[in-house]
């Protein structure tokens, strides 16, 4: 006799045994649905007949995984031997002298923003060595500071500086070692984070977004890059939150025209541009120059995308705590009265 008596009975034989088969229990539950039609709930069904329930994605979210793929070929694109090399060749240009600043340290950000930097890292060590002890320089730190402080007092009266301002500190802020320059020249950077609170720097910073945006879904693939920068600068300061408080329907119309389907496009059209310009592998300071925007405004658009999936991750809690917190409760039909 088999050890599994069960797997060996027939259905005929299930009667005898006291056990029904599925097909059994489906059949009576087929007949009780006929037999009770329009008493039953409409989600009544058997185990593994129910209706999966469609989820509900913020838009945010939605956007975030749409460009997630359009970025691939970018990724793809920014691991070329040539456009990495030509990237190095730029900061290094940046690095010495007394025009030496804040290039070099957009430059290393952008670099060490990108997803795969530690595999750089690891195929170049000599090169990133190079640039970490270029950073440490005391006139380069000097010369960044004074430029920052520079733009900051520019931008009150010219709305690009005032987005350069923003760019500048967000620049030095992620910069590795930013502990050590904001304890030796601790007045500096604390002069750099009030000027940032400016009201009119503040505005013009905004109003230099809103310009970019429309050039941008004008067709100006630069000014489309610049739009995403220049946001992310903003949402990396450290009086972000005070702005939006302060400013809430200014920045909703940021974030609602950054989510332009043609402003998307062209940004990245001129991302692809810089690449394929970047791997040129002619001596000339223009192709380095492409190489490093290539690389710089594929980490803003990080940055931005970054935003999105949080906006986006919190409005889908939302969204799920209300649906837990008031279940949608469908009623069964009334019956329809049986004249006898």
């Amino acid at each position: 006799m088999p050890e599994n008596l069960e797997k060996f009975t027939s259905p005929d034989q299930s009667k005898k045994t006291g056990k029904l088969t599925p097909e059994e229990i489906k059949e009576m539950v087929e007949k009780y649905k006929e037999e009770h039609e329009g008493l039953l709930p409409e989600y009544f069904s058997l185990p593994g007949e129910e209706k999966e329930e469609e989820r509900e994605y913020p838009e945010e979210l939605l956007i975030y995984y749409q460009l997630k793929e359009k970025l691939k070929p970018i990724e793809q694109g920014l691991k070329n031997e040539t456009l990495i090399k030509n990237m190095f060749k730029w900061v290094f240009s940046h690095i010495q002298g007394k025009e030496a600043g804040l290039s070099t340290f957009f430059g290393y950000f952008h670099l060490f923003s990108f997803p795969k930097f530690q595999e750089i890292k690891e195929r170049y060590p000599k090169e990133i060595q190079k640039i970490e002890q270029g950073l440490k320089n005391e006139t380069l730190r000097k010369n960044a500071i004074k430029e920052t402080l520079s733009y900051i007092q520019n931008g009150k009266k010219k709305i690009r500086d005032a987005w350069l301002g923003f760019i500048s500190y967000f620049s030095l802020f992620f910069y590795s070692k930013f502990k050590e320059i904001k304890e030796k020249y601790p007045k500096e950077i604390q002069k750099i984070e009030q000027g940032l609170k400016n009201e009119t720097l503040i505005k013009n910073m905004i109003e230099y977004i809103l310009f970019t945006i429309r050039q941008g879904r004008g067709g100006d693939w630069a000014y489309a890059m610049e739009a995403f920068n220049s946001y992310a600068s903003l949402l990396n300061c450290p009086n972000c939150r005070e702005i939006k408080q302060k400013y809430p329907k200014e920045i909703q119309k940021i974030e609602e025209s950054l989510k332009n389907e043609t402003l998307v496009k062209n940004a990245i059209e001129g991302i692809i541009f810089y690449i394929k310009e970047g791997q040129k592998q002619e001596k000339d300071l223009r192709i380095y120059s492409s190489a490093y925007d290539a690389f710089v405004s594929y980490s803003y658009l990080l940055s931005y995308l970054s935003h999105l999936y949080k906006i986006g991750q919190k409005k889908l809690a939302e969204i799920e705590s209300q649906k837990a917190m008031h279940p949608e409760k469908k009623l069964p039909p009334m019956p329809e009265e049986k004249a006898f």
